[in-house]
């Protein structure tokens, strides 16, 4: 048995629509992308510091 047309039309449709929608990638603005990259030397800095003491003391 196979759908009518219509049917597997609108079913096409819809998984785009949902697939496109699950791959959508949200705009960063440049002050978000900066913000993360701090945040993520930043944290760098204090794993570095937080491994020295406790090796050196």
């Amino acid at each position: 048995m196979s759908e009518p047309a219509p049917t597997l039309a609108l079913s096409f449709k819809t998984e785009v629509r949902s697939y496109e929608e699950v791959q959508r990638m949200r705009y960063v603005t440049s002050i978000e992308r900066l913000a993360k990259e701090e945040g993520i030397v930043e944290t760098a800095r204090e794993s570095v510091l937080e491994v020295l003491e406790t090796r050196f003391g």
